[in-house]
């Protein structure tokens, strides 16, 4: 279970890179639709990637806030706060599309300064040893009963 995606953490760095690569896709999704605003394929296409993003970034926000040190439940919270906000802001025109996504990068500035913490014990690989004690004197990797 310790390789499971459910253990994997995100650091700082990592998320502020990956928040402002899901921005930027996300205005180049929103630039191409203005160039082709007819073309049925072309929006079917962006809706598509546009989910991607999301749950890209939902899986983001989840493993930064488990490295943080906080439990998995906080992420819902968080993730309502900046979705609330800039869709509230794009819908209501408080903000263009450029703008709405320049507040989601600032809504991700509280995540990223979040301390990260070491990880559990029971999470780190374990070194693999040798084991010395067969009778052939061969080494065997796989178990204690070689």
């Amino acid at each position: 279970m310790s390789n499971s995606i459910m253990h994997k953490r995100t650091g700082r760095i990592t998320f502020l890179l990956s928040s402002v690569l899901v921005a930027v896709l996300a205005g180049a999704a929103a630039h191409l639709a203005q160039l082709h605003p007819d073309s049925r394929r072309v929006t079917l296409g962006l809706e598509y990637s546009l989910v991607l993003l999301g749950v890209f970034w939902l899986r983001l926000l989840e493993r930064r806030l488990q490295d943080a040190g906080l439990p998995r439940w906080s992420f819902w919270p968080y993730f309502l706060f900046v979705f609330t906000v800039c869709f509230g802001a794009h819908a209501h025109k408080i903000t263009d599309g450029p703008r709405t996504l320049a507040l989601f990068l600032l809504l991700q500035i509280p995540a990223f300064l979040l301390q990260s913490q070491p990880a559990p014990p029971h999470s780190r690989p374990l070194a693999i040893t040798p084991n010395t004690s067969s009778r052939s004197g061969l080494s065997c990797f796989c178990c204690a009963s070689c």
